[in-house]
């Protein structure tokens, strides 16, 4: 909140909900700091939700999300930021797959990949990033 006064700002956080990749049946939105859980309204593409400001502060929020998949394939919104005109800051994508899947594509570079018991973890950080198409990855169950 860049103002000198207290605001509420209103958020969207667009879901995708096609065909092919129904809308997600799970959804939490809490506080990154606190831990208070955030009320938020769900729509057809996605959940609102609204967050009080102080002057001139910020706060970081952690949305969660179970979406079924019924194809070996997730793709995950980014084209939205375009309309803000800048780039996010930071992005950090934290992909974790049991090692009974092999990923066939992936749309981001990975940065680092770690086996972690029975998953595999994918690590992708980016700085100033404007994404000009959404995340996607595919897989394969592997053979035996």
């Amino acid at each position: 909140n860049p103002e000198a006064h207290a605001a509420l700002w209103p958020i969207f956080y667009p879901l995708l909900n096609t065909s092919s990749i129904p809308l997600a049946d799970s959804i939490w939105i809490h506080d990154a700091v606190t831990g208070e859980r955030l009320p938020f309204e769900r729509g057809v593409s996605g959940v609102s939700f609204a967050l009080n400001l102080p002057p001139s502060a910020s706060r970081a929020v952690c949305i969660s999300y179970r979406q079924l998949t019924p194809k070996d394939r997730m793709e995950y919104i980014l084209t939205t930021t375009k309309r803000w005109g800048r780039p996010l800051e930071r992005a950090i994508f934290r992909v974790v797959v049991p090692d009974s899947l092999k990923l066939t594509h992936i749309s981001i570079p990975c940065d680092s990949l770690a086996k972690r018991g029975h998953d595999v973890e994918y690590l992708i950080r980016k700085k100033a990033f404007m994404p000009s198409s959404n995340f996607i990855i595919e897989w394969e169950r592997r053979r035996k």
